[in-house]
């Protein structure tokens, strides 16, 4: 996840899946990456759920470095319903990495028309459910790299023809 914290990035959800995924990928490890209003409180939980030893707080990471950060995860977790335009996903699918998202955000309909990831409900247990499969499959599902550019080019123009 790769983001500016705020609360309504949904990362609660992404906290509350990390157990579950474990039960099944025990050397799952969640890497957030960025820094916001919300960190304190995301690292807080954190360590309340005594979660630390498999979730990675970054910290700002300056867009020139992002890439790394995109090419070391298995799958991009994005939970946020908040987003617009779901630019991060999109960064993710162009550095061949799948997407899970959540099935009405913005990213889904990217996600779900490219073939590059898959969606998920705002619950645990099925957004915990979707990154299992992906990081189970992962040695033998990579994404293929999406077209970045027509994705975007394509989604402008349609948010054009709905507009008019």
């Amino acid at each position: 996840m790769s983001a500016a914290l705020c609360s309504r990035k949904n990362i609660d959800l992404l906290i509350d899946s990390a157990l579950i995924v474990r039960e099944e990928i025990p050397d799952a490890v969640f890497v957030i990456v960025g820094t916001g209003p919300a960190s304190k409180y995301y690292q807080a939980r954190v360590r309340e759920k005594g979660f630390r030893r498999f979730f990675v707080f970054t910290g700002f990471v300056p867009d020139a470095e992002l890439p790394k950060a995109y090419a070391a995860c298995d799958v991009f977790a994005f939970p946020s319903a908040f987003e617009t335009q779901g630019l991060v996903a999109l960064e993710a699918m162009a550095c061949a990495k799948p997407v899970a998202c959540l099935s009405d955000s913005a990213a889904s309909e990217l996600v779900e028309g490219y073939g590059c990831g898959v969606t998920f409900k705002n619950k645990a247990s099925d957004c915990a459910a979707q990154l299992s499969a992906q990081l189970r499959n992962r040695k033998i599902f990579r994404a293929k790299p999406a077209p970045a550019r027509l994705i975007l080019q394509r989604a402008v123009h349609r948010q054009a023809d709905q507009a008019i």
